[in-house]
């Protein structure tokens, strides 16, 4: 692996203006405070993660990894090739069910376990299968949970549960029948109509007011050009078996069968979806402090992210995805320090979001009527809209009221998109902080999260790692000195922790779907890479 020193950073720093005031090296400002030793340590360690970032990005500008293997996943497109004529699959669903059977299931809220495990059974042939949890039937889970039902039922298998199969037969009719006249985001409408051929094929409704060949045509219409359903494996896995219940041997059918054998991962899994505008915008609001990364990272960077804006000005997790709010406001904050506020990406971005807002002042994650305001995508909406608050007369002040109060109300800030509490605290905590400032309580919380190691657990009470360490950092640079012991343990656990290759080994901690996690190895670099490189920039200013 090549090393790339931070000193190199000052060669031909002419090229770049951005460079000219770039601040002095970390060990040089720690050795004059009397950590020499530490200073060097973290210099290299910098030094690291932004070699392995340049080397990981792609040709495109972007980042994008494939998660780690998960039970949900793997289970469902499992079952659904295993309707499939054999000769087609081949080994693919023998390679997979040799994983599913020593795979561990998530285990960190029993819900997530019911979730992880109910596919796998399906796979076994585990009758019963039992969706009797009452939490399941809750609004944001409800949609899954039917999901399952439907395909045990396509298995023939019986299922428990509080709803009788005509009960769930009618909730998905009276949604499809309403599909026209409410928002949802598009993997739930694949969800929805795949469920619903599914459940009509085993018993035909006289009166339906869409025939098969309707449903089948509007399914089709969802499908993407790679022939993926949403580039998610699950809602692929779920339209292929609708399409092979009505209309097997289809192109839409074969195309999506092609995308499910070509995906499959050497140890037999599939991976849930990939992420490449998440994973740049965060990537470069990690990193772009860094002079070297500046120079040689950000404008392949910056030129994907630009291109990749939707239509509608906004952007989604991964292109040729509907646009999100809170994707569109990070994208929006990775792009403001590169591009004028005046550029045509960054005001249709603007005008997006301004678009989105609802009628209390505050905004949905999704453009899905059964979404609901969640901490940190509030956070990253007024954070990308404070500095274009008067140009364009927005009010801002229902939102950083709401989450003020969020904080108080409760535990502390929660996110929607990440289970780690110092991500919470850090993201709305700078959104904050500009106006009304982080309630001192919330800095304390971080203090007093810390382990004996040195460094952060996602939640409290579990092992530190890297991820959660690199947020705890950077939010305590937003107001504290670096030049304390709190500090430097968790520099020491940072260097410690980092292997070989510059990186940091990362654990499942994004939602998705709730309540199951996933890991993202470009999200763990990131974050770790921040806390570092947020303590470098506090440093230079003391």
């Amino acid at each position: 692996m090549r090393t790339i020193s931070l000193e190199s950073t000052r060669e031909g720093a002419e090229e770049n203006s951005t460079d000219n005031e770039e601040p002095p090296m970390i060990h040089t400002i720690i050795e004059r405070q009397g950590s020499r030793p530490l200073a060097r340590e973290v210099d290299t360690c910098i030094e690291r993660s932004v070699a392995y970032s340049l080397e990981h990005q792609t040709s495109s500008g972007s980042w994008e990894v494939l998660p780690d293997a998960r039970l949900f996943d793997t289970g469902f497109v499992t079952y659904a090739l295993s309707s499939a004529p054999r000769e087609l699959v081949g080994s693919a669903v023998d390679r997979a069910k040799k994983w599913l059977e020593t795979a561990r299931a998530q285990s960190h809220e029993p819900l997530a376990r019911i979730l992880e495990e109910t596919p796998r059974a399906i796979v076994r042939g585990q009758d019963p299968i039992d969706l009797r949890a009452p939490e399941l039937y809750g609004k944001l889970f409800q949609r899954k949970t039917l999901l399952l039902y439907g395909l045990a039922r396509h298995a023939g298998m019986e299922v428990l549960s509080p709803l009788s199969e005509d009960d769930v037969r009618a909730k998905v009719r009276a949604t499809f029948d309403r599909r026209n006249h409410i928002v949802l985001k598009q993997w739930s409408r694949v969800d929805l109509v795949s469920v619903h051929v599914m459940l009509e094929f085993m018993a035909p409704d006289p009166s339906s007011s869409i025939s098969m060949t309707d449903a089948v045509r509007y399914l089709r219409s969802l499908q993407s050009d790679d022939g993926s359903f949403c580039h998610n494996p699950m809602s692929t896995a779920i339209a292929f078996l609708a399409l092979s219940t009505v209309a097997p041997g289809s192109e839409a059918w074969r195309r999506s069968l092609q995308l499910l054998l070509d995906s499959q991962q050497p140890d037999g899994t599939w991976r849930f979806c990939t992420s490449a505008v998440w994973d740049t915008s965060l990537t470069v609001r990690s990193l772009r402090a860094a002079p070297l990364f500046r120079r040689r990272g950000l404008r392949p960077a910056v030129d994907f992210l630009d291109q990749s804006q939707n239509d509608d000005g906004g952007w989604g997790f991964h292109a040729d995805v509907e646009s999100d709010n809170d994707t569109t406001s990070c994208v929006l904050l990775a792009l403001q320090d590169s591009l004028d506020p005046t550029h045509t990406t960054i005001v249709r971005a603007v005008e997006y979001l301004l678009r989105r807002q609802r009628a209390d002042g505050l905004w949905n994650t999704w453009q899905s009527d059964d979404d609901r305001p969640v901490d940190d995508c509030v956070a990253h909406v007024v954070r990308s809209l404070t500095p274009f608050e008067t140009q364009y007369d927005i009010d801002l002040a229902p939102a950083r009221r709401w989450l003020r109060e969020r904080y108080g109300h409760g535990v502390g800030w929660s996110s929607g998109w990440y289970r780690m509490i110092p991500y919470s605290l850090l993201e709305v905590g700078r959104a904050l902080q500009a106006k009304q400032g982080i309630p001192p309580e919330a800095r304390e919380s971080i203090v007093a999260l810390q382990n004996s190691d040195g460094g952060w657990p996602g939640i409290s009470g579990e092992t530190s790692r890297a991820s959660a360490t690199g947020l705890a950092l950077a939010a305590l640079m937003e107001h504290g000195s670096p030049q304390t012991p709190i500090v430097h343990a968790a520099l020491r656990y940072l260097i410690e922790t980092q292997d070989s290759g510059g990186t940091w080994r990362g654990r499942p901690e994004m939602y998705g779907p709730r309540p199951l996690i996933y890991h993202l190895q470009t999200n763990t670099h990131a974050f770790a890479s921040h806390g570092l490189i947020s303590v470098w920039r506090r440093w230079s200013l003391e």
